[in-house]
């Protein structure tokens, strides 16, 4: 179980490091921004296979009741007139 949550942090952490480097953004008032990542970003992709290998292992961690996990976030991807989105 705490396998799973060092992975879900470590994927956050993947995430928010490939804003850094992501240079068109969207800020939007009283909201999150918008960062746009190409579709062959290296750190992006990894996440992504990554977070679909440990699947399983996150919906344990989130219905184990385990008082020790909490704020759990998952991303979809949706299909948009100009490609996908992550939300």
């Amino acid at each position: 179980m705490k396998k799973s949550f060092i992975f879900i942090a470590s994927f956050l952490i993947i995430l928010i490091s490939c804003k850094e480097t992501s240079t068109n953004k969207t800020e939007r008032t009283g909201e999150p921004d918008v960062y746009n990542v190409e579709d062959d970003n290296a750190k992006m992709n990894q996440a992504m296979v990554d977070a679909k290998n440990s699947i399983e292992e996150f919906k344990i961690a989130l219905t184990s009741k385990n008082t020790s996990y909490e704020f759990f976030t998952i991303k979809q991807k949706f299909a948009a007139n100009d490609g996908a989105e992550h939300i």
